[in-house]
């Protein structure tokens, strides 16, 4: 004798039949709706087996209806039987749109309702606007800072990031070497501290004002005379309209729909030697800035290297 683990069309457990072999044949009788293999054990008020590829699986039972969630009265048409605890069929006495809460006492059974009224729901509102404001001016911020941040390409390369000290040593110092009356003096030599260690930036004033000229502007009273470019250094039109903008929005969708775009995302780039190529190429540059050039040149690669880590400068000395 064999135990058959009947189940209908749908696959479903019925019944369990015992079947013997056949005195006939000695075989047992073809099985179409049914398995040897065991099904599990389960509660019958709560799960159904199912034959499924081979093999049994409990799916719980369900219920139609209308129930309730008991933590907020959410409204269910149908729910898992073995999660009946978690609602009710009593009805809310009313759904709420402003805010307040309600929740099922299973002792009472009764609702409980913690009211919370326009004046906290907006309370409430403005508090998490505010909120997200903070985080878009701090995302503001952040792409500000990139677009104003100066990278120098040498070979090794030197960022000069936006609103720090080394940022306005590096522009002061470079506004001095544009303004000298004579460009033709001694090199002069940045440095600043990187996680690698400290680079330098050793360069002819002359050079070094033909490299980051795109860093500066004339002023208006001598032409002779230059300054750091405001949209290099200072707050820009995108910036204070897009600040102005997070500011006057009253609501999520407005905040939602500011945005920016910075002419420079990525921040300044100078490729050094793309500028000396210029250079040489200029008319204008004189023949000692010309010759500094040539005998800075690397002789396999054909590039300059101003930037260079303090032992490689000293070795050059």
């Amino acid at each position: 004798m064999r135990l058959i683990y009947a189940y209908n069309a749908d696959n479903y457990f019925t019944k369990i039949i015992e079947q013997n072999l056949d005195e006939l044949t000695g075989e047992y009788p073809a099985v179409v709706f049914g398995t040897t293999t065991p099904r599990p054990a389960y509660d019958f008020n709560l799960e159904i087996p199912k034959f499924v590829n081979d093999a049994w699986v409990l799916e719980d039972l369900k219920e139609t209806g209308v129930f309730y969630l008991k933590t907020d009265a959410t409204e269910f048409a149908e729910i898992v039987k073995k999660d009946a605890n978690i609602y009710t069929e009593i009805e809310p006495l009313q759904k709420y749109d402003d805010g307040t809460t309600q929740a099922f006492n299973d002792v009472t059974q009764t609702w409980e309702y913690t009211f919370k009224g326009a004046d906290l729901l907006e309370a409430e509102r403005v508090e998490a606007l505010n909120a997200s404001k903070q985080n878009k001016i701090a995302q503001l911020e952040t792409d500000f800072n990139a677009a104003k941040k100066i990278t120098v390409q040498n070979g090794k390369t030197l960022i000069v990031k936006h609103n720090t000290p080394e940022r306005d040593e590096f522009l002061q110092l470079m506004e001095n070497v544009s303004n000298l009356s004579s460009k033709q003096g001694a090199a002069f030599i940045y440095e600043q501290q990187t996680n690698t260690g400290k680079l330098a930036l050793r360069i002819l004033p002359e050079i070094a004002t033909y490299i980051f000229k795109d860093l500066f502007v004339a002023t208006l009273n001598n032409p002779q005379q230059t300054k750091v470019n405001s949209r290099v250094h200072n707050k820009t039109t995108v910036y204070e309209l897009a600040l102005e903008k997070i500011n006057d929005a009253a609501t999520q969708a407005e905040l939602d729909n500011v945005t920016w775009t910075f002419l420079n995302p990525a921040g300044i780039l100078i490729d050094v030697n793309d500028k000396a190529a210029e250079m040489l190429a200029d008319p204008a540059v004189s023949q000692f800035a010309k010759d500094a050039i040539n005998a800075a040149k690397d002789p396999i690669t054909n590039e300059i290297h101003l930037i260079k880590t303090l032992a490689e400068l000293a070795a050059d000395s």
